[in-house]
């Protein structure tokens, strides 16, 4: 995963966008192309294709697997915060940033999964519902107390039951993954920014 010296990083499942101060941002996904967007005449265009990680003037945390870059490569560390669900795939997330030196709060609403890999990575656990708006904004409220900033946001729960085809859901299933989905990282970006 990207990130640039005091900008502002949000996930989004698995896309990173790195969101510039200028009012651009990137668009990184694992193993595919990245895409540079700057705000052009109130419209976004797409300005650069890039096919690596930013150059050294940029510091960087890896995703996994890396994107295009030297895996023995260090962050020099931030503050992150790690979204809901402490599944393996979150869990991963958050002990690589926490390896990389980023101080790490897990807001995840299965407290004792959250509070072991809290435990684990020296971070601070929030029960968080990522449904629930108050709770979202007390998770990056929490953050905000205990490391003063948020240099990245990893939106990455999922609600609206098993993958599937969207005519086959139940109403409360495609609420709840609307919730949790959209409602949720965008409450958590609207929280955080500007940090």
């Amino acid at each position: 995963m990207v990130t640039v010296d005091g900008d502002k990083a949000v996930a989004v499942c698995e896309s990173l966008l790195v969101v510039h101060r200028d009012g651009g941002y990137t668009v990184w996904r694992p193993g595919a192309n990245h895409f540079e967007l700057r705000r052009i005449d109130h419209r976004w265009q797409i300005t650069a294709r890039v096919t690596r990680p930013l150059d050294g003037a940029r510091r960087r945390v890896s995703c996994s697997p890396p994107c295009g870059r030297d895996p023995g490569e260090r962050d020099a560390g931030g503050q992150g915060r790690v979204g809901n669900r402490a599944g393996r795939h979150r869990e991963g997330i958050a002990r690589r940033f926490a390896a990389e030196g980023a101080r790490i709060v897990v807001a995840e609403i299965d407290a004792a999964a959250g509070q072991a890999v809290a435990r684990d990575i020296g971070g601070v656990f929030v029960g968080t519902d990522v449904a629930n708006r108050s709770e979202v904004e007390n998770a990056v409220q929490t953050a905000l107390s205990e490391y003063g900033s948020i240099d990245i946001v990893v939106n990455n729960a999922w609600g609206g039951g098993k993958i599937g085809r969207v005519e086959n859901k139940t109403d409360e299933q495609l609420a709840h993954g609307i919730a949790v989905g959209y409602y949720g990282p965008y409450w958590a970006m609207r929280a955080a920014f500007p940090t």
